[in-house]
C-alpha cells in the first residue's frame, strides 16, 4: 500500500518478492514487498505486466500486482529495506543508448566513489549487478532494466512552490557538483556530446535558417531577428572556451527539483538522483537552467507572454544556494549572471530551429508551437537582461 508520486511516463508496480532460496533453507520468513518502477515513453498511461523472469536474474523471486501513479520523477521510493529496480529509458535518445550502457557502470561507479571519499555519508546511487555482473538487464520484449538501491524516508517534490525550495534546489546541485571536485573528468564521457554546446547550437540555428521555407521565416521573423541581435551571449561563450576562463566540472546537467529526493520528515534534500546525465561541463549549464526554470513561474508552453515574470525572491535564492554549496573562481562568480542568460538563448534557439526545420526534435500539440516556444524563452531572456 506504499504509493509515491511519479510521472505519468512511469508505471508504478508494487512487487513481492521471495529472498532466495537462502531464507527458507534457514527457515527465515521471506522478506516481501520490492518496488519496480518501469519508465516507458512520455505520455504512456498504460498497464504494464511482466513475469518474474526479470527479477529473477537479479537473484530474486516472483513479483505481483501492477498500479498506474501520476505527477514527476523517475526513479522513486519504495518500501524500507529493498531495492528499486526501473525500466530504464529508451527514447528520445536512441541513437545514444548503446553508449549509455556501455559507459554506465564505468560512469557511476567513478562519481559514487568521489563522492563518498569526501562525503561517507553522502546518499549516492549504487547500481546492482545481474548475477552475470552486468549493470543492466535487457528482458524478452528488448526492454532495460537496473536494481538501484532504495534510499529510504524520503519523497519527491514536483515543481518549486516557495523561495526556500529554490534555495535547496540550488544547494543540492552545487554540493554535488563540489564533492565531484576531485573527479578525473576525463572518466566522464558526455552523456549527450555538445548537448550544452551553444557554439554549435547557433550554428544549427543558421544552417535551418538558411533552409526554411519562406513562410516559416516570416512567422518567426520577430524572433529570428532577435535572436541574431543577441549574438554577444554567444561571443561571451566562446571567449570562456577559447581563453578557458573557468574550469570544467562535473555537472548534474538536468537540474530539476524532481532530480532531488527530499527527507520525509524534515522535507530537507537527502539525495540526488538521476545521474545518467552527469559529464563533465561548465557550471553555467547547470546554475542557468535552474534560473531558466525558476525564476519566472510560467512555463516554456505558456503563449501569454505577460505571464513571463522576473521573481526576484526566487534568482536570489538560487544564487545564493548554489554559492553556499560550492567554491567558485573570481572568474566564475563574474558570470553569475551570464548563465541564466546562456541557458535561455540557447533554449530559445532549439526551440526555433526545430520550427525552421518542421518540428523534427520536440513533440508539439499543435502548429506553431515550437515558435511559441521560442516566442516565451525570447521573453524570458528579454526579463532576465532586464533584471540581472
Amino acid at each position: 500500500k506504499h504509493i509515491a508520486s511519479i510521472s505519468p511516463a512511469i508505471m508504478f508496480l508494487h512487487a513481492c518478492r521471495t529472498e532466495s532460496g537462502k531464507a527458507f533453507s534457514q527457515g527465515r520468513k521471506p522478506a516481501t514487498k520490492l518496488l519496480i518502477l518501469q519508465l516507458l515513453l512520455p505520455v504512456t498511461l498504460s498497464w504494464s505486466f511482466s513475469n518474474s523472469f526479470c527479477m529473477g536474474k537479479y537473484g530474486v523471486g516472483k513479483w505481483t500486482s501492477v498500479f498506474p501513479a501520476l505527477n514527476l520523477g523517475r526513479l522513486r521510493p519504495g518500501p524500507p529495506g529493498e531495492g528499486s529496480s526501473m525500466k530504464m529509458n529508451d527514447h528520445p535518445f536512441e541513437d545514444m543508448f548503446e553508449h549509455l550502457l556501455s559507459r554506465r557502470g564505468v560512469l557511476l561507479l567513478p562519481a559514487a566513489a568521489a563522492i563518498l571519499a569526501i562525503d561517507e555519508n553522502y546518499s549516492v546511487i549504487k547500481i546492482n549487478p545481474t548475477i552475470n555482473g552486468e549493470n543492466y538487464f535487457i528482458d524478452d520484449d528488448n526492454k532495460f532494466w537496473r536494481l538501484i538501491d532504495f534510499i529510504g524516508n524520503t519523497t519527491p517534490i514536483a515543481s518549486i512552490t516557495t523561495v526556500e525550495q529554490a534555495f535547496q534546489t540550488a544547494n543540492s546541485f552545487g554540493k554535488f557538483t563540489s564533492l565531484l571536485q576531485n573527479a578525473n573528468t576525463e572518466n566522464f564521457t558526455p552523456s549527450i556530446p555538445d548537448f550544452h554546446n551553444l557554439d554549435l547550437r547557433f550554428e544549427q540555428f543558421k544552417t535551418a535558417y538558411a533552409n526554411a521555407d519562406e513562410e516559416r521565416k516570416l512567422n518567426a521573423k520577430e524572433c529570428i531577428d532577435y535572436l541574431f541581435s543577441r549574438i554577444e551571449i554567444l561571443n561571451t561563450y566562446r571567449q570562456i572556451i577559447n581563453d578557458n576562463t573557468i574550469p570544467k566540472r562535473i555537472i548534474h546537467a538536468d537540474t530539476k527539483i524532481s532530480n532531488i529526493l527530499f527527507d520525509t520528515n524534515s522535507l530537507k534534500p537527502k539525495a540526488v538522483i538521476d545521474w545518467d546525465t552527469i559529464m563533465p561541463g561548465y557550471f553555467i549549464s547547470d546554475l542557468g537552467d535552474m534560473i531558466r526554470t525558476m525564476v519566472c513561474e510560467a512555463r516554456e508552453n505558456e503563449t501569454n507572454l505577460n505571464h513571463i515574470v522576473f521573481r526576484k525572491e526566487y534568482y536570489q535564492a538560487i544564487i545564493s544556494g548554489y554559492k553556499d554549496a560550492i567554491q567558485l573562481t573570481e572568474n566564475e562568480l563574474n558570470l553569475l549572471s551570464y548563465a541564466g542568460k546562456f541557458m535561455t538563448y540557447m533554449q530559445a534557439l532549439r526551440f526555433l530551429t526545430d520550427y525552421l526545420n518542421h518540428d523534427i526534435y520536440y513533440n508539439i500539440t499543435y502548429l506553431e508551437q515550437n515558435l511559441d516556444r521560442a516566442k516565451n524563452q525570447c521573453r524570458l531572456l528579454q526579463v532576465l537582461e532586464e533584471n540581472t
